[in-house]
């Protein structure tokens, strides 16, 4: 969605006054939200320094710190186009720029996320067996060459343990996919609306523009799941268990 505006992505903020109140909202949520991914970055940091640099840390905290770096870029971008606004429209359309770059990226660490849950789920071995040596090194070099490796060699799941753990282990995973594709259909069908309606060139530049970054409320919620979800695994979450 990003990317099909960019390229009229520079207009005065006279031009259009319910354009800017949206975006001005929004980034304002955006600002509200960094305290949030401070305290995931934070909470890593003082797993690591306890643990040590040899500790295993689980994919799915891995992909939300990186989640999280993506999203304070994002932050970045909005900032870099709110000054494009009021001062040098060029920087509208860098800004533009950051949020076509971090988008494809926070989508894939969304969807590498499920696909962990997944394995570790029905197919416990082979994810536990990631987790040590080898699979540590391989994720270390590329986030994920570990996980496209057991797509394409899948084996069956096992395990021990009582049959009410491994149910509860798949009811969470379940939760967990879940709450990221719902959110990521969100974001999809958000990005359908605009990308028609930018084809169908109905919209002038000023309904453009607040069409466009109305839809970008649809994305508030894919940058919050990864963060509170870790969060509810660390049980800093009212109601959470550590």
């Amino acid at each position: 969605m990003a990317a099909n505006s960019s390229s009229n992505s520079t207009l005065h903020p006279a031009d259009c006054q319910t354009y800017m109140f949206i975006f001005t909202a929004l980034y304002v949520v955006y600002i509200l939200f960094i305290p949030l991914f401070i305290l995931v970055l934070y909470i890593g940091f003082q797993r690591w320094r306890k643990r040590g640099s040899a500790a295993t840390t689980s994919h799915t905290d891995v992909f939300t710190f990186h989640m999280v770096i993506l999203e304070l870029i994002g932050v970045l971008g909005y900032t870099i186009y709110c000054y494009g606004i009021y001062s040098n429209r060029t920087f509208q359309t860098v800004g533009m720029i950051v949020f076509s770059v971090i988008s494809p990226g926070q989508t894939l660490f969304h969807l590498l996320t499920c696909v962990e849950r997944y394995l570790a789920v029905v197919h416990p071995v082979i994810y536990l067996r990631l987790r040590q040596g080898v699979g540590v090194r391989i994720r270390n070099i590329s986030i994920g060459i570990s996980v496209l490796f057991v797509l394409i060699r899948p084996g069956p799941g096992e395990g021990g343990g009582k049959r009410e753990g491994v149910d509860q282990s798949k009811q969470r995973a379940f939760y967990t996919i879940m709450a990221i594709m719902a959110t990521l259909l969100l974001r999809f069908l958000s990005n359908l609306v605009s990308t028609s309606l930018y084809i169908s060139s109905v919209l002038g530049d000023c309904e453009e523009h607040a069409m466009m970054w109305s839809l970008f409320w649809f994305n508030a919620p894919t940058s919050l799941v990864l963060p509170l979800l870790f969060l509810q695994r660390a049980g800093k979450l009212p109601g959470s268990k550590h």
